[in-house]
């Protein structure tokens, strides 16, 4: 029986990891690329979904406070679109302790 050789296959197995991750940094949608009330349906059928909001700014948008954490409330979230500069997109979950060093 011959040995198997591993050192191609794992050179081969990291080339297709590292050709993945331009890709998988593309995964997340970006609001810019959409209309507002594209952006809004997302939200609303997700319930709860990560998108970009810039080139290099990212949040965290729910549909209602279900999908906050227990000490967490909703604040409106306004988004870049295709269309306009504050569109509505849904919410953000925040802390009840942040909220209020702020108020």
């Amino acid at each position: 029986m011959r040995p198997i050789r591993s050192g191609p296959f794992l050179a081969g197995l990291l080339t297709a990891c590292v050709a993945a991750l331009p890709t998988l940094a593309e995964a997340r949608p970006d609001t810019r690329t959409f209309t507002c009330d594209q952006v809004r349906s997302i939200v609303q059928n997700e319930r709860a979904i990560t998108m970009n909001t810039g080139a290099h700014s990212y949040e965290r948008f729910v549909s209602d406070r279900s999908q906050c954490m227990y000490m967490e409330i909703i604040e409106p979230v306004r988004v870049p679109t295709q269309e306009t500069a504050q569109c509505f997109a849904g919410y953000r979950c925040i802390s009840v302790t942040i909220r209020r060093q702020f108020e």
